[in-house]
């Protein structure tokens, strides 16, 4: 059974073999997520990850960014990443993660995400 979590922000290098399973030319460093998701001038990473069992499998997050709106501020998210390790795509894990993200997004009282 695939279970959902908010991402742990000490789980980095558990992160870099997810992102190198699957991108087969990911050439970044934990230094760099560590640069992306902790020390991101623009704020902390928020995501959700998916694990089977204790192996994690999937992930979907991003992080805050100052937007303004005709002069107002609107507090807005930005996908920076998703993946989904290869022999687990197509069985709606990028739906649950989309879902349950959401879910905590919209607890953080975030106006609009962004998805690229």
């Amino acid at each position: 059974m695939i279970n959902y979590e908010v991402s742990n922000l000490g789980l980095i290098s558990k992160y870099l073999i997810l992102y190198k399973k699957c991108f087969k030319n990911f050439n970044k460093n934990a230094e760099y997520l560590n640069w992306l998701y902790v020390n991101n001038p623009m704020g902390s990473y928020i995501g959700i990850d998916a694990f089977d069992k204790s192996e994690i499998i999937g992930q979907l997050g991003g992080i805050p960014i100052n937007l303004k709106f005709y002069n107002k501020h609107i507090k807005t998210f930005v996908l920076v990443n998703t993946c989904i390790e290869p022999k687990y795509r197509g069985g709606r894990i990028f739906y649950n993660l989309a879902n349950n993200l959401e879910k905590v997004l919209k607890e953080k009282n975030f106006d609009l995400i962004i998805g690229i």
